[in-house]
């Protein structure tokens, strides 16, 4: 059933957005990417260096260098349909268990919020285990090229398929100069 409700976000951004955006007048539907292309070297001559233990091969034993650890193409469409309805599909590409570059869903959601500070959200989402867990894959935007291995890849599961329900409390204003 979740599964379904994961297709039906993605098909829904597909066929619905230019019938929403012509009927809207407004430029609700975005595109956005990322991507990183990184080169791993070692000179280990009986064990791979891979970043997921699952990788078929890496650096090391199949070859010295490797652009294949790291490298990873992220592709995101957002529809906003309304102001408190709105569907994101991710895809991402890297490195999988099998050797390939095949594309799979990271994010596949409709979120309606009922209040500025209540959100609700069903479909395909990241599993927000740690502080980066919404952007762990887009390199450019954490400290390190990848996360620290001890941490987070404690729970191998990435994303769930289901129902999130988010609350936003405000705790109290920052002063102007600290923004």
């Amino acid at each position: 059933m979740v599964r379904q409700a994961t297709w039906l976000c993605a098909i829904l951004i597909v066929t619905q957005s230019g019938a929403l955006l012509a009927d809207s007048g407004l430029p609700n539907l975005e595109f956005n990417g990322f991507g990183t292309l990184g080169v791993v070297h070692s000179d280990e001559r009986n064990a791979d260096f891979v970043a997921d233990p699952f990788a078929s091969e890496g650096a090391g034993y199949s070859d010295d260098w490797s652009a294949e650890v790291d490298s990873r193409l992220g592709l995101q469409a957002t529809l906003r349909m309304t102001p408190q309805l709105s569907s994101v599909v991710q895809v991402v590409s890297e490195k999988r268990y099998d050797g390939s570059f095949a594309p799979e869903i990271e994010w596949a959601n409709v979120q309606y919020d009922l209040t500025p500070d209540l959100s609700l959200r069903v479909g395909r989402m990241v599993q927000s285990s740690f502080m980066a867990s919404e952007h762990r894959k887009v390199n450019y935007a954490t400290p390190w090229v990848r996360p620290p291995q001890e941490i987070y890849r404690l729970i191998p599961v990435a994303n769930f398929d289901g129902v999130d329900m988010r609350y936003r409390y405000p705790l109290g204003r920052l002063p102007m100069n600290c923004r």
